[in-house]
C-alpha cells in the first residue's frame, strides 16, 4: 500500500468512524499452543484478566500443556480448549474458522490471535476497549512486538521476573473487528493480517504493543524451532513461512553458544527475514525494561497495585515501525 493511498484511506476511515455507534465491544482471544508449560499459567492469567472469552487449540503437546489447559478450563467460564492432533501446522485455517465462529455469535467485538509468548502491553480491558472504540471503523488493527527477555535466564518465568527488550520492526500481529468480517475473510499464516478475498489490502491502524517473550532458554528455543519447522514443512512445500525459524535454526547448531539478547532483538525482524549480516552484531541498548507485572495485567490481582511501566514516548516513536505493504 503506497503512501498516497494510505493517507487517503486514513481520511476516509476517520470520516466513516464518526457515523458508527460507540458501543462497548466484546474482547475475544484465540490462540494455538504446543509445549508451553513454562509460560502457560502466566499467559492464561493475563488472558483471563482482559478477554471476555478465550479459545485455545492445543497442538500435540507432550509436556503437560494439554492437561494443564484442560484443568484450567474446568474451572473457568471464559476458557474453551480444543485439541488439534494433525501433524501439520494449519494455524491459518484454524484461526480463520474461529474468526467466523465468533462472528456468528455477534458482530460487536474484536478478535485477537495470540501465541503463548505474547501479552497485551500497557492496557487493561477497559483501556483496550476505549482504544478499539476509537478504531471502530477499521476492519483490523495492528499490534507490534516488544521483543523481551528475562534477565535471570536460569530462573523460571514468574510474575516478579525482570525483563528487558526492544520495540521491534517485525511484521505486526492483527486484531479483527467482527463488524467487518464476511465469509470471504481469513487470517494470514502467522496471524499477521486479515485478508478479504476479492478486496485490496486495507489500512490497519496501529493500536498498541504486544510484550513478546520468545526465548526463555536455549533448550526451549531449540524445541520451539524444531517443532515449528517440522509442522510447517508438512503444509508449506515452498518454504514461504517461518523464515525467522529457518534463520535461527542455523544459529543454534551444536557447538555454537548463541547470545540470547541478540536472538531476541532480531527475532522476526526485517534484517533477520532478509538474513542480513547485521543480525550477527550485538544489539543496541534496550528501549524497555521492568517487572512482568508492571508491564502487563495478570489475574488474579497481585497484592500490590499494578502500574504499567510505560516506555518514554520519544524512545518508542524513534523506532521505525514501517513495514512494506507493496
Amino acid at each position: 500500500m503506497g503512501a498516497t493511498r494510505r493517507t487517503l484511506e486514513g481520511f476516509w476511515l476517520r470520516a466513516k468512524t464518526a457515523f458508527i455507534p460507540r458501543n462497548m465491544p466484546r474482547l475475544h482471544c484465540v490462540g494455538m499452543v504446543r509445549n508451553e508449560i513454562d509460560i502457560l499459567d502466566i499467559w492464561l492469567d493475563h488472558l483471563e484478566a482482559i478477554f471476555d472469552d478465550i479459545l485455545i487449540y492445543d497442538h500435540l503437546s507432550t509436556d503437560g500443556t494439554r492437561e494443564r489447559l484442560q484443568a484450567r478450563a474446568s474451572r473457568s467460564s471464559k476458557l474453551t480448549v480444543r485439541s488439534f492432533d494433525e501433524p501439520g501446522l494449519r494455524k491459518a485455517q484454524l484461526m480463520s474458522a474461529a474468526l467466523l465462529e465468533r462472528r456468528a455469535q455477534g458482530t460487536n467485538g474484536w478478535v485477537f490471535f495470540l501465541d503463548a509468548d505474547e501479552f497485551i502491553h500497557g492496557q487493561d480491558a477497559a483501556a483496550l476497549r476505549r482504544n478499539l472504540i476509537r478504531h471502530r471503523g477499521a476492519k483490523s488493527v495492528e499490534f507490534r512486538w516488544i521483543n523481551a527477555y528475562v534477565t535471570a535466564l536460569t530462573m523460571p518465568l514468574s510474575r516478579n521476573s525482570q525483563l528487558r527488550g526492544w520495540h521491534s520492526d517485525a511484521p505486526p500481529k492483527v486484531a479483527v473487528n467482527l463488524r467487518h468480517v464476511t465469509d470471504r475473510s481469513h487470517i494470514q499464516q502467522g496471524n499477521h493480517r486479515l485478508i478479504i478475498e476479492g478486496e485490496k489490502r486495507h489500512l490497519a491502524p496501529r493500536a498498541g504493543w504486544l510484550l513478546h517473550i520468545p526465548v526463555r532458554s536455549i533448550a526451549q528455543l531449540r524445541r520451539k524451532i524444531d517443532n515449528g519447522l517440522n509442522a510447517t514443512r508438512l503444509v508449506d512445500t515452498e518454504g514461504a513461512y517461518s523464515l525467522h525459524w529457518r534463520y535461527m535454526e542455523g544459529r543454534l547448531s551444536p557447538g555454537r553458544q548463541p547470545f540470547i539478547p541478540a536472538l531476541v532483538y532480531h527475532y522476526g525482524s526485517k534484517a533477520q527475514l532478509r538474513q542480513e549480516r547485521s543480525c550477527e552484531q550485538p544489539p543496541p541498548p534496550e528501549t524497555m525494561e521492568g517487572r512482568l507485572t508492571h508491564l502487563i495485567l495478570v489475574a488474579p490481582p497481585v497484592s500490590e497495585p499494578v502500574y504499567f511501566s510505560a516506555v518514554p514516548a520519544q524512545a518508542a516513536m524513534a523506532v521505525s515501525m514501517s513495514v512494506s505493504t507493496e
